[in-house]
Parts: C-alpha cells; structure tokens; sequence
C-alpha cells in the first residue's frame, strides 16, 4: 500500500508542475503513504518483539521472506513525501531505507545463489528484494539529488529483473500451478 499511495502522490506532484492541479490532493496522498508506513511500521515492530518466533520464520520462510524487502522501499517512499517537509529527516529516511534496501537485497541474493530452492517455492515474490527494490531506491536517490546512485540502483534492478524472468516464467509455465494461498503473489509479476 506505502509503494502504491506514494508513487500516486508522486506523480500528482509532478502533475502540480506539469499542468497545474490542486497541490493539496498529492500531498494528501503522500500523507496517507506515511501514516500507511508509520502503521506497518509500529505493527511490525511489535511483532519483532512479542511475536518474536513467527518474525524470524517469515523471515527464513521461502516465500515470505520476500516481503520483508517491503519495509526498507516503503522507509525510502517515506522519505520521498517528507522531502518538501522535513528535508533532513527525509534524508535520514533515504539512507536509512536504502542501507537496508541493499543490505537485505544482498543478503536474499545470497541466499538464491546457495541453491537448493525447491521450484514450488519459486515465486513473483523473488522480485521484490533486488528489483522492486532496485527501481525504488534509484527514483528515491534521484529525487533526493545522487543521479549516479540512482542508476546505479536501476542497473542492479534491471540487471536482476533479466536474471530472474526467465526463471519465474520458466516456473509458471512448465511446473505446478501455483498453490491457492500463493496465488495473490502473481500481482508481483504484474507490477509496473
């Protein structure tokens, strides 16, 4: 949800400079991305402290431990709608996001690069960490005025996106159809 309202609240700030629109509806939408991530963001937490078993095996867990990369892109959203507002803590925001954007890419890649994956286990979500990721944190660093870092992070992203396509496709096509509960994970595959 924090990825989806913040990129709607981007793209109406640039149409506030594009074609003129009411600057109040983008910024609206901005706050509803970080009160979004602040929610999540207290919830999840709680759950690393009284939930503490069930955080560490969604985190081990094949599937579900993609989204945990989830977290540090919808920071670097958060980051994006505080810019106009608060300029230094979005930048604590951006740096904190993207340290653990790549952080946790790197350690997800690894873990690909281990093998011994099961193919049921292969997933949209694979995209999330270094891909999803990638994208997010190269318009975030853009925005925030480090162009190199941003395409350095859309070529990590594109780079990943190539390498891993051809395997979920292969997965999707040529093995079982995805179990029932895993299904919602196809709307990954289906992201801009």
């Amino acid at each position: 949800m924090v990825l989806g309202l913040g990129g709607l609240g981007s793209d109406w700030r640039a149409a506030v400079a594009l074609w003129g629109v009411p600057a109040v509806i983008g910024e609206s939408i901005m706050a509803a991305a970080v009160a979004t991530w602040l929610v999540v963001g207290v919830l999840y937490t709680a759950k690393w402290i009284w939930a503490r078993e069930a955080a560490l095996a969604e985190s081990r867990h094949p599937v579900q431990a993609g989204f945990v990369g989830l977290a540090p892109a919808a920071t670097m959203v958060a980051a994006l709608a505080a810019q106009p507002h608060a300029p230094s803590v979005a930048r604590a925001l951006f740096f904190a996001g993207a340290a653990a954007q790549v952080a946790f890419a790197t350690w997800r890649t690894g873990a690909l690069w281990a093998g011994g994956r099961e193919a049921l286990a292969t997933t949209p979500v694979l995209y999330i960490p270094s891909v999803a990721g990638g994208f997010v944190l190269a318009t975030v660093a853009g925005a925030f005025g480090y162009p190199t870092l941003g395409a350095v992070a859309f070529g990590a992203g594109m780079f990943s996106w190539l390498a891993l396509e051809s395997v979920i496709l292969h997965r999707l096509l040529v093995h079982e159809p995805l179990a029932v509960p895993l299904l919602p994970t196809l709307g990954v595959q289906l992201a801009p």
